[in-house]
């Protein structure tokens, strides 16, 4: 494909603008990356510095804690000898105690860092002070459970030393890309049936590199390419440029357009090189991915097994409220093609608030937004003045069973199905009945940088019973974390179809293993066609129902959730989750 040449922008910045905090293993070489990972900060009740500072880090060798406490691990919850972990940084498990305790703890014996290792295989959280954060002064910072163990295995092997904290102005020659500073699909399920050609589906290329090091870099050039089912489909480069000491750069490429859009995972990649050898390059690299589907529509990262929602940790609105719904938005020009038939979604319960998803109750909607205005930036547009026509149009209710594990995407369908108008905003929401449970969220993309470029809602949240002005906030938890909700598509001239031979459906046990019986209001010979929730097709199965049900073998299936799809031979057809352990 031929590359198209543009020229960089030139955009004067402050260090401050570009900080980057990072985990990053210096060596050996095995554990040399980027880690995932939470920090410490100042307004979170701790005394720690500011890790957005410039040149505010640590980097130094591991040092396991070893205090005898807990059973899953050295949690760090007793003091340790004075000296026993001096100038390391001191590496312990999450578990029984406050987080600010076990990085005191570690502090007050030397160490001038920790790493706390989540005790779960879920993404690490924010981390609250508690009652010792405010006298901990070293940075603390925690990371997943699976990097946490590699580090304690590479430990055992000699030194490893990390670095921790913001990298601007630590190497001479660095420069990089920042999560939320580019663009990239404007969602990460794109429907197949509104996106047919290039008219109907595009999206911006472009963003800010910073320029990290000690000195000025020359010839700077910005790739940016989009593969498809190993083939690139699109792969622009610009014009090289220059970057001064403390600034920035803001590029932009052709807008990404195909003139069909395949069924399919897609992969934006953005990189850069310069003249000099980069001493840093962990964030010369920038990636992200969205399928487009027949079925699903969403914001928020996709697994790569099944498409389903990724959740990294949970979130709930701050404060005293009664209850709290989270949303998101979708329009389009050619929305009447589709239909919405439910929502899959991912909640959390915390263990201190002795709540369990088991029994819990759960109300999504679907609803119509009325009110008018072109854009964010309209003078039309408020929180408090810009969701007073919101109209319901269909709800579902879904409860969670005590079969569910706690981390699983479940799906709740709509009472009534409901096609959808040319233009019109929707709100696709979720509620649960307990104000506690926490909603599944991801940082893995942060869509700052497309928010900025659209003006367009993506996350509403409604907090009811709160103090603020108006119960809605546009932002939701924020542009730079996405809620787990993807909304299932049908092809609008289904609908009548739909509703005339659809039948009852059921799957026991679910979670199934290695077979499962299927129950339906009906016998005789059945199709039973298994798809993942992007609609691929996993398994197919010729049965016969006997008194409306049948068993369907389900060893070669992996772990995750599975739509069956029931067809009779007198055209009626069922269709239901299950979840393979």
């Amino acid at each position: 494909m031929k590359k198209i040449l543009l020229t960089l922008t030139l955009l004067g910045s402050a260090y401050f603008a570009g900080a980057q905090v990072i985990c990053a293993g210096i060596s050996p070489a095995p554990i040399a990356q980027n880690y995932l990972f939470t920090y410490a900060e100042p307004d979170g009740g701790w005394g720690v510095a500011d890790l957005t500072i410039p040149n505010t880090f640590v980097q130094d060798t591991l040092i396991a804690v070893d205090d005898l406490s807990g059973a899953a691990g050295n949690q760090g919850c007793n003091s340790s000898p004075v000296g026993a972990y001096a100038g390391k940084i001191a590496v312990v498990f999450r578990g029984s105690c406050q987080f600010g305790t076990k990085a005191k703890n570690a502090e007050l014996a030397g160490a001038v860092g920790v790493i706390i290792i989540n005790n779960t295989a879920a993404a690490p959280i924010p981390m609250a002070g508690g009652t010792d954060g405010g006298s901990v002064t070293v940075p603390t910072i925690m990371m997943t459970q699976a990097d946490g163990n590699a580090l304690l295995a590479e430990m055992a092997n000699g030194p490893v030393v990390m670095f921790i904290g913001n990298k601007t102005g630590f190497y001479q020659n660095d420069i990089g890309y920042q999560n939320g500073n580019v663009s990239f699909s404007k969602y990460s399920s794109v429907n197949k049936m509104t996106a047919q050609n290039a008219s109907e589906y595009s999206f911006k290329v472009g963003g800010r590199l910073y320029n990290y090091g000690q000195a000025a870099q020359t010839n700077v050039v910005v790739n940016a390419k989009v593969t498809h089912a190993g083939s690139t489909v699109y792969d622009n480069t610009t014009t090289p440029a220059p970057i001064a000491i403390g600034d920035s750069i803001d590029f932009m490429l052709p807008d990404f357009s195909l003139a069909t859009y395949p069924v399919g995972r897609y992969k934006l990649t953005y990189t850069t090189t310069m003249d000099n050898a980069d001493e840093y390059a962990g964030d010369n690299t920038l990636s992200y991915e969205f399928i487009v589907s027949d079925t699903l529509f969403s914001y928020v990262k996709l697994d790569t097994v099944l498409n389903s929602p990724v959740t990294g940790n949970g979130s709930r609105p701050s404060g005293n409220y009664t209850s709290y719904k989270q949303c998101i938005n979708y329009s389009d020009p050619n929305a009447s093609r589709v239909g919405v038939a439910g929502i899959y979604f991912n909640f959390a319960t915390n263990a201190s608030d002795s709540i369990l998803l088991p029994g819990q109750e759960f109300v999504v909607s679907v609803s119509r937004w009325d009110d008018v205005f072109t854009d964010l930036n309209d003078a039309a547009f408020t929180n408090a003045g810009s969701f007073n026509n919101v109209i319901e149009l269909a709800n579902g209710f879904y409860y969670y069973p005590n079969v569910t594990s706690e981390d699983s995407t479940v799906y709740a369908q709509f009472d009534n199905q409901v096609v959808l108008e040319d233009n019109k905003r929707y709100l696709f929401c979720v509620t649960p009945s307990e104000n506690k449970i926490f909603f599944g969220m991801d940082d893995s993309y942060d869509y700052t940088w497309n928010l900025e470029t659209y003006l367009q809602p993506i996350n509403p949240l409604n907090v009811e019973g709160g103090t603020g002005a108006s119960p809605w906030s546009v932002a939701g938890f924020g542009s730079e974390t996405q809620p787990s909700i993807q909304v299932r598509m049908f092809p609008a001239a289904q609908l009548g179809i739909k509703e005339l031979n659809t039948i009852e459906g059921s799957a026991y046990p679910n979670p199934m293993k290695d077979n499962v019986t299927i129950s339906v209001a009906e016998s005789g010979n059945a199709t039973v066609v298994v798809t993942d929730l992007a609609g691929k097709v996993v398994a197919t199965n010729n049965v016969v129902l006997v008194n409306g049900k049948a068993n369907v073998a389900t060893d070669n299936l992996q772990s995750g959730m599975y739509i069956f799809n029931v067809a009779l031979e007198n055209g009626k057809t069922a269709q239901f989750n299950v979840v393979k352990q």
